[in-house]
């Protein structure tokens, strides 16, 4: 489902449409499909296809992270690293950004050279 939801995110061979993406990642988050719960936690997070909300993306990266979800982890890194929703902690974020790293993730490194974590 989380396929589906970045189809409609890219408009790849469907209309785009920020909102139907944000509805396929939350039916792939019912399953635990950790992907899914990481778009849709970047979703709340920027408020694309649905309300912002950045509580309720802090807890999508919290249980992506429980789930060994790169992207979640590498956005759980970043919010702590710059505060806000949670208390800003440089200790912490290096720690999910390396946990990140180590899932595998094929983006993981494109975004952490892109945010300059990596080179």
């Amino acid at each position: 489902m989380a396929n589906l939801g970045t189809c409609y995110e890219n408009g790849k061979g469907v209309k785009q449409s920020f909102r139907k993406a944000a509805y396929w990642y939350c039916k792939g988050s019912r399953n635990d499909d950790g992907n899914a719960i990481a778009n849709l936690g970047v979703c709340y997070l920027t408020g694309r296809g649905v309300k912002q909300d950045v509580d309720t993306a802090l807890q999508l990266f919290l249980r992506g992270d429980e789930i060994g979800n790169g992207i979640s982890m590498f956005y759980l890194g970043l919010m702590y690293s710059y505060g806000g929703a949670v208390e800003k902690d440089a200790y912490r974020a290096e720690g999910l950004f390396r946990k990140a790293l180590a899932s595998g993730h094929p983006l993981v490194v494109e975004k952490l050279r892109g945010a300059g974590v990596i080179d």
